[in-house]
């Protein structure tokens, strides 16, 4: 990994990370239910990582949709992980007064560490390769 790559997965994660706390923040003061309301603001912030994670991160040069099958088929998979790590903390926090701020950020912060290691293992794992040294 190098300083750039990382780099650029924290401004992108910084700017999914806050389209999804902005999205799930209004959707659950709107009295949305918190699995729809994570679920959807996952989803939007997704879309944000996707962008920046391609172009900027890992300056994929690739065509788009393999990648992007495999971003989205990672992301959902992660969207199951980041769903649930927030609705257990929930649930565990039933008797004290709700805390979404902090579910938010230990889901957020499991999926973060699995989307990061899958992308660039996985979905952009060519655009990570460092160049081959010919004599």
């Amino acid at each position: 990994m190098s300083a750039r790559q990382l780099g650029g997965f924290v401004v992108a994660g910084v700017l999914a990370t806050l389209t999804d706390a902005v999205v799930y923040a209004a959707l659950f003061g709107q009295a949305v239910p918190h699995n729809p309301a994570k679920a959807t603001s996952f989803v939007l912030g997704s879309c944000v990582s996707w962008a920046m994670n391609r172009r900027v991160t890992f300056r994929s040069a690739a065509p788009p949709l393999g990648e992007g099958l495999k971003f989205f088929a990672l992301y959902g998979a992660t969207l199951t992980l980041n769903v649930s790590v927030n609705h257990a903390v929930l649930t565990l926090a039933a008797p004290r007064p709700r805390t979404p701020g902090a579910a938010f950020l230990v889901a957020t912060a499991c999926s973060a560490t699995a989307n990061f290691l899958g992308q660039r293992t996985w979905v952009f794992r060519h655009a990570t390769r460092p160049p081959s040294i010919t004599p």
